[in-house]
């Protein structure tokens, strides 16, 4: 079984012969500045848990079940192999205990490094990491290969033993004692088509070949079910066509006899009683509202039934009977949280986090209350009733804007014995601040007939001291430990040493306020050999700003690159766009607006050349670039807009019945009052930034990815080509919409250094491997255009 192998310290018979592989140190640890070969290569404290990779991460570490041993995970891309690499690293309890209470002249102890996997993926190589014994760590891993097994290690032994075969692709499980359920993923056959085949009513993107389940690394894929008991392996199946159960699930969650699992999926149509479901106060609320469908007919495609409501549900291992939740859950009316399900000691009852309840068979007075808020519900398996435990809170979006904090809940746990239930809450952003209040967890207790909150918890149980993850903008994340009764935290582990050896450069946050009073914040990237009084160019990269994050690139991996830019002495914006505007007629106007008056300040102040400014949209924001391009003719001397979507013609005609609720139609008609048709035509042609592509004059490097966004982006590009204005098409096309994978990394990264170094800097990389590239760009200078934009760029101004 060689591609699914891992590296460890010992390696057993079981597994076969493993050869020891060095660990790679970083490719450019004797560089002068930090590069995009450098953000690659760090090593990132990632989130192992079962949870939604879009749920808020927990980096804290996963202590064992009798406390004498702790186990984080990292990750880091070799570019040399094009593969995510992710180690376990356990660290022994007494060891760190010892440190902490000596001087700070001891040495920190040193982690072991348990388990390695390494594969071409655009997803973690190790996932799910979670104790099952006192030293044993079960988890989901690749290496060498696409597929995920479900592996077990004894931390002391360091015996890595597979648990599911090596041809399935592990995407869910759980394991009680002996018993193991677990999902594999399928990859469904295409349909024979018919000689004619009614489209009315269905997406062109299925025609495309653009769902394929490798395109939603992110999201789950489609799977079979599967169990392993008295050490006999078989798909469970169901009941009612004798078939083996398929299912698209973010959790799964075995009950104690085993005899139950419980799972989340995706709702085959939306009930009309489903339209009373209230969904999160906010400016998206009328937005995400839920609408009837009709039923599923079938042949609904991957993306189609992606884009349902999920619901709990529980499944009979034993006859195979299938029991959904008749409600959605939270998450598809903006409740966020992780799915999860903790099950009763005696297996007759579950409790699931962050669901709304049924509506059948009540009151006009209950079924309003129901609808108000999603719960904690406590589901009793024998009758299927749901009685709710207690509300699910969350801040509200606009608070995050204003004070920089948000919260929301991320874990549940039920001690029995003393009849408690606890929501765990995770506050994030300013946690530096000293106004910073993180929201408590909120408990519980069973009383009678129904559940009240308490103020003191007595479930709560804690690890023998703190563990979690602190890093600054300046300041590499990094390991650190405390004891409960002190303040003063101490590291225990730096995971990138290498960077000490770089000069990193300064980024400070930047504020202003723009002319209608509207406040601004950003990070601001200074170059490592920055000058007082000197001009330097500035690239604005937009979306997203994280005040207490480590700067490397940017908030996202894809065409962000602030750390590497500076270091060729472009000073960085990264600018957080304006949220309270989203979905209305001044969204794409005031985020533009935003750029404006950034550069007006940095210029004031004497920090920018305002003649050489560019911008990098990604996503959303590649909307808010093409409206400054189309409004600002003399502002930007350079732009790059990956894999976005700008509110397009051709984008809304590919964007029919692309979702069950036509999501894509409701956002055209709220920001531009209608569709871009007849009368409305004239809305979009007069403010519309991709009908005005004739004002365009900035060069333009576009980024697509699959083949969607190929086509989606097509529209931008052979607009500005057919009017003879510089524009660079690249595709990526195996990559998803952040880019993962370390080349596609650096093609998208580094892409966007060479693009702005050669419109700002006027310089050109000799590497010979780019001669290409930069003949075709010299091309562009060329055109008409480009003496308007460019009028001054023609060497090397470093």
């Amino acid at each position: 079984m060689p591609n699914t192998s891992f590296f460890s310290l010992r390696t057993t018979a079981r597994i076969g012969v493993l050869c020891i592989l060095v660990l790679a140190t970083s490719s450019s640890a004797g560089a002068s500045t930090f590069t995009v070969k450098d953000a690659i290569g760090m090593q990132k404290f990632v989130d192992p848990y079962p949870f939604h990779p879009y749920s808020i991460q927990r980096e804290d570490a996963k202590f064992s079940p009798d406390n004498r041993f702790f186990a984080v995970v990292t990750q880091r891309g070799l570019v040399a192999t094009n593969e995510l690499e992710s180690t376990i690293w356990v660290f022994d309890v007494n060891d760190v205990g010892r440190f902490l209470s000596n001087s700070l002249k001891v040495a920190p102890p040193v982690p072991t490094r348990v388990a390695k996997a390494a594969a071409v993926t655009n997803d973690l190589t190790i996932t799910q990491l979670r104790w099952i014994s006192n030293q044993k760590l079960a988890f989901l891993g690749r290496h060498k290969s696409s597929k995920n097994r479900l592996f077990t290690i004894d931390v002391k032994t360091r015996v890595l033993k597979g648990v599911t075969p090596d041809w399935q692709d592990v995407t869910q499980f759980d394991i009680v004692n002996d018993t193991v359920a677990y999902t594999s993923a399928i990859r469904e056959p295409k349909v024979q088509r018919a000689p004619e085949v009614v489209l009315t009513g269905q997406s062109i993107l299925p025609l495309l070949d653009s769902e394929s389940p490798d395109d939603f690394t992110v999201l789950s894929k489609p799977a079979e079910l599967w169990i392993i008991r008295d050490r006999e392996t078989s798909p469970v199946r169901d009941r009612s066509t004798g078939k083996p159960i398929k299912l698209v699930t973010e959790m799964l969650s075995l009950s104690p006899s085993g005899s139950y699992v419980a799972v989340t999926q995706h709702a085959d149509h939306i009930p009309l009683a489903w339209e009373a479901y209230e969904p999160f106060p906010g400016p998206l609320s009328n937005f995400i509202r839920l609408k009837a469908s009709p039923a599923a007919i079938g042949t609904e495609g991957l993306l189609y039934r992606l884009g349902m409501p999920e619901q709990y549900a529980l499944i009979d291992l034993h006859s195979g009977d299938i029991s959904p939740i008749a409600a959605p859950i939270g998450e598809t009316l903006n409740y966020f949280s992780p799915k999860k399900a903790v099950w009763g000691h005696d297996g007759n009852q579950v409790l699931l986090l962050n669901t709304f309840l049924p509506m059948d068979g009540l009151s006009e007075v209950d079924r309003l209350r129901r609808a108000k808020q999603p719960c904690v519900a406590l589901l009793d398996t024998a009758s299927g009733n749901t009685t709710c435990v207690a509300g699910i809170h969350q801040s509200q979006g606009e608070w995050f804007s204003k004070d920089g904090t948000a919260f929301r809940a991320t874990d549940l746990m039920w001690n029995e014995s003393v009849g408690e239930v606890v929501i765990s809450y995770t506050t994030y952003g300013n946690e530096n601040r000293a106004t910073h209040v993180e929201h408590a967890p909120e408990a519980f207790r069973s009383e009678g007939t129904g559940w009240a909150r308490v103020k003191h918890s007595a479930a709560l149980d804690r690890p023998p001291f703190w563990t979690g993850i602190r890093q600054d903008l300046n300041e590499p994340p990094a390991l650190f430990v405390a004891n409960w009764a002190s303040s003063n935290a101490r590291k225990l582990w730096d995971p990138n040493p290498q960077l000490k050896g770089l000069r990193l450069g300064e980024t400070s946050v930047y504020k202003w306020r723009d002319s209608s009073g509207r406040n601004w914040a950003g990070g601001l990237v200074k170059p490592p050999d920055y000058i007082p009084g000197k001009r330097y160019p500035l690239v604005i990269q937009t979306h997203g700003f994280n005040q207490h994050e480590f700067m490397t690139i940017g908030p996202f991996m894809t065409a962000f690159a602030a750390r590497p830019l500076a270091g060729i002495g472009i000073m960085v914006l990264q600018l957080e766009e304006q949220r309270d505007v989203d979905l209305t007629p001044q969204e794409a106007e005031v985020n533009a607006g935003g750029y404006d008056s950034a550069i007006e300040h940095l210029s004031a102040d004497g920090l920018v050349d305002p003649a050489r400014v560019g911008l990098i949209g990604f996503s959303r924001t590649g909307y808010y670039v093409l409206e400054a391009l189309t409004k600002n003719r003399h502002r930007f001397a350079a732009a790059t807009i990956a894999d976005s979507d700008f509110l397009g013609y051709m984008q809304r005609l590919l964007d029919v019945d692309a979702g069950p609720d036509d999501s894509y139609k409701k956002e055209g008609v709220a920001i531009y009052g209608s569709q871009p048709f007849g009368e409305g035509l004239k809305t979009w042609v007069q403010k519309a930034p991709a009908f005005n592509l004739d004002k365009v004059i900035t060069p333009v490097r576009i980024e697509v990815h699959d083949m969607r966004t190929l086509l989606h982006d097509w529209e931008l590009y052979a607009g500005l080509r057919l009017q003879a204005k510089p524009v660079d098409l690249i595709q990526l096309p195996d990559a998803v919409h952040e880019v993962t994978k370390p080349l596609e990394r650096l093609a998208s990264e580094q892409g966007d250094v060479d693009w702005f170094d050669f419109w700002l800097n006027g310089h050109e990389d000799p590497d010979a491997n780019k001669a290409e590239q930069y003949a075709r760009w010299r091309m562009f200078r060329k055109q008409p255009s480009d003496i308007e934009t460019n009028p001054g760029v023609a060497g090397d101004t470093r």
